[in-house]
């Protein structure tokens, strides 16, 4: 009885969970929503797989996404014909500029001018590297599947499959049993590390952004933060000043790696590595991408932190990451600044 139970439960959250793929707030920043595809689907979430158009019909791209998860990833632009034709008959700059921008052809892109390994989209000239660094990661990714704490604890893996994978992560469904002897499916995303960065400027300000997130169809008060699949030989410091650079055009005068923190232990395996930006500047011109929606807001840090308390940052684990550089913060006198 408790079996039928469940199956009915799981039926009704996956039909409940694949109506849910209108994304009102995107609509309204230009995210029109073109396709949906349910990949993998279980009791507990629902991997979908949009075809979304941005700006007008500038350029297509797809999007996979877990329904109840804050994972988001772009694959490849469509190929030629279908969604993808319009993009591909545009002009073809040298170099990638946003949409949006001053192009000559009124922000064009045609999807053959980027390569994208996530939700990072980059100038053409590294592409080749980039491209390179997915196809070396998704093996690697693909191999990571043992569970030694888990071993000892009494869960023994009987068998591993890989249900959906691209340059970003890869879907795994392991058959598991229990030490009662019981057999559970357990699926989750496998990701490479992340960095977060908590940027401070010289006068006791805290850099934030408030970015559109396609996931949630909210805009989400954030940190800086990105990911390192596309940076296989990059230093995770790095990275974060490279993600700094990229999303606020800001250089930091001193770098400190302060903890690190699982994105979500129920989905993924990502981690996320946080790191104190002091002495920031933003004298940069960002290299915001055609799938970022940013807006910079620099704040006094006492107002900044009262934001993160009251709760009114919902991304988790920025505003942890928030959090865990605090002490720090005002052992180095930050907090004493008035707002």
């Amino acid at each position: 009885m408790q079996k039928v139970a469940e199956v009915e439960a799981g039926a009704v959250l996956r039909s409940a969970m694949a109506a849910k793929k209108d994304k009102p707030t995107g609509a309204k920043a230009g995210w029109h929503l073109r396709k949906s595809k349910v990949r993998f689907a279980n009791k507990v979430f629902t991997l979908r797989e949009d075809r979304i158009e941005l700006n007008g019909g500038n350029i297509d791209l797809l999007r996979a996404h877990a329904d109840q998860g804050h994972l988001q990833s772009l694959s490849r632009p469509p190929a030629r014909g279908g969604l993808g034709s319009q993009a591909s008959r545009l002009n073809r700059p040298t170099a990638f500029q946003p949409v949006g921008c001053n192009t000559g052809q009124a922000g064009r892109l045609p999807a053959e001018s980027v390569k994208m390994t996530d939700f990072r989209i980059r100038a053409s000239a590294g592409a080749a590297r980039r491209a390179e660094a997915g196809a070396v990661l998704r093996p690697a990714m693909a191999a990571k599947k043992d569970k030694p704490t888990g071993a000892k604890a009494g869960w023994q893996l009987r068998k591993s499959k890989v249900r959906f994978q691209n340059k970003v992560f890869v879907l795994r469904e392991d058959k598991i049993e229990l030490p009662d002897g019981k057999r559970k499916r357990f699926a989750y995303m496998e990701r490479t590390d992340a960095v977060i960065i908590v940027p401070i400027t010289a006068k006791g300000e805290m850099v934030l952004i408030n970015q559109y997130r396609y996931s949630v169809d909210e805009w989400c008060l954030e940190v800086p933060a990105g990911g390192t699949h596309d940076k296989p030989n990059e230093s995770l410091e790095e990275v974060a000043r490279a993600e700094l650079r990229e999303e606020v055009g800001g250089v930091c005068r001193k770098l400190t790696y302060v903890d690190y923190l699982f994105s979500a232990s129920s989905l993924t395996d990502e981690k996320c590595h946080v790191f104190l930006a002091e002495g920031v500047v933003l004298s940069e011109k960002p290299e915001k991408e055609a799938t970022e929606k940013i807006e910079v807001k620099v704040m006094p840090l006492p107002r900044a932190l009262a934001l993160v308390h009251a709760g009114k940052m919902k991304d988790g684990q920025c505003a942890l990451a928030i959090l865990l550089c605090e002490p720090l913060l005002r052992k180095r006198g930050y907090g004493s600044q008035s707002s």
